[in-house]
């Protein structure tokens, strides 16, 4: 019911450069309330967004993004 996925917005130096996904896996805590999401490759350098989503305690979807960099 809950998931996430990393994205690679850009890469540094290379203008015009396309999203695409980076492989990972996951981990959910025993709680169920921590997702732990880890890249199976040491990222590049470039813009990255892991985008969210799960399930509230009213049952409503939940989603969101956060965008980092890596240099």
């Amino acid at each position: 019911m809950s998931g996430a996925k990393l994205m690679m917005a850009g890469m540094a130096g290379m203008t015009g450069h396309g999203a695409g996904p980076v492989d990972t896996s996951s981990a959910l805590s025993a709680d169920g309330k921590t997702m732990l999401l880890t890249p199976k490759v040491k990222l590049k350098a470039g813009s990255y967004k892991v985008e969210w989503f799960g399930v509230a305690g009213d049952t409503h979807r939940v989603t969101g993004a956060v965008d980092f960099s890596v240099r």
